[in-house]
């Protein structure tokens, strides 16, 4: 059997609720998650090798941004439920993300190409996760300064290498050894609590710059397609998600776990809708805010009239999780129909 990209796109995201429990242990269950965390990490360079190397597929193109952004839910939500980062720190992490994937979802194809910096996020956002969980573990930070140390001598050995061999040295190694020289004295001069809020900011900061570009070509095309009140629907279809992920905290670990299954159910969606209105078949994006924001809103504030916020944010995973779950189902029928149909065609 040839392992293809895809092969290795699902397992990545069959595989992640392993590390997801593991990090919630010991010593040794962290290391090993940390462990996986990395090696599924590896999965994601593997696949985008091996899909330039037998080519890209329709399944591929929409699984693989699917898979990113699990990871992101499954490494993000436990920094908050441990109390490593606070809540408003990964919020606007997934706000971003949300907001990006609608926009792209609207405009036509190729429109909002994937940057370099993009592509830099997702690796800051692996490698920043982990530092977190790193120098929380080992709060003698000797573990995560020597792998930072390591990793900063690897890049800037082949950074050398690459340079002497074609007489370049591009983007990406110039912001990976300055991103990691940066995490190094970060490491080495600042307590481990300080050290982690600098690397969850770094995290943020990141991933609101690679967004930027994104939201400033992008809104102006999506207003002038879809007019404000098409936007305004978008932004009802994210809200209840985003609204899982701010008030998760409060609703306790079953919170955390409700949480991540929201979001990797919402963003599965959201990555099949997008590839079903490249295919031309309009996806059921548009129920979103029809039933699930109000619906949400509904069971907020129902909840909250009678019990307070902890009330009312158990309901809105509840009601999150049930509608999330329910719209994966249907997109995920949508999306196996119209591949059957281009394998047919």
């Amino acid at each position: 059997m040839i392992i293809k990209a895809n092969h290795l796109t699902v397992l990545r995201i069959v595989l992640l609720p392993i590390p997801f429990y593991l990090v919630y242990g010991g010593t040794i269950s962290r290391i090993l998650a940390l462990i996986v965390f990395f090696l599924l990490g590896l999965t994601d360079y593997l696949d985008g090798l091996l899909a330039r190397r037998h080519g890209a597929t329709a399944l591929g193109s929409m699984l693989d941004p699917i898979a990113d952004k699990i990871f992101l839910a499954v490494i993000m939500v436990p920094l908050v439920d441990l109390g490593l980062l606070p809540p408003w720190m990964i919020w606007p992490i997934f706000l971003r993300e949300f907001l990006v994937s609608g926009i792209r979802r609207e405009l036509s194809p190729g429109v909002l190409a994937v940057t370099e910096i993009a592509k830099i996020k997702t690796t800051v956002q692996m490698t920043g996760a982990g530092l977190v969980f790193m120098t929380a573990t080992f709060p003698d930070k000797t573990v995560p300064v020597a792998f930072v140390a390591g990793s900063l001598l690897s890049a800037v050995t082949l950074a050398v290498a690459v340079h002497l061999r074609h007489n370049e040295f591009t983007y990406r190694m110039k912001a990976a050894i300055a991103l990691l020289t940066t995490a190094l004295v970060t490491g080495i001069l600042l307590p481990g609590e300080e050290a982690i809020l600098v690397y969850g900011g770094a995290i943020l900061l990141i991933t609101l710059y690679s967004g930027l570009g994104y939201l400033t070509k992008g809104m102006p095309l999506l207003l002038e397609k879809i007019g404000t009140i098409g936007v305004l629907e978008l932004t009802g279809s994210i809200l209840p998600p985003l609204g899982a992920a701010a008030v998760f905290h409060l609703a306790g670990h079953d919170g955390a776990v409700a949480a991540v299954l929201i979001l990797s159910f919402a963003f599965s969606s959201q990555g099949m809708d997008i590839w079903l209105y490249q295919q031309g078949t309009k996806g059921i994006a548009f129920l979103r805010w029809m039933a699930l924001f109000p619906a949400s809103l509904a069971a907020v504030i129902s909840a909250a009239w009678q019990g307070g916020a902890g009330a009312a944010a158990v309901s809105l995973l509840w009601t999150c999780l049930v509608l999330e779950g329910a719209y994966l189902l249907a997109d995920a029928y949508l999306t196996i129909k119209r591949l059957r149909e281009a394998h047919q065609d």
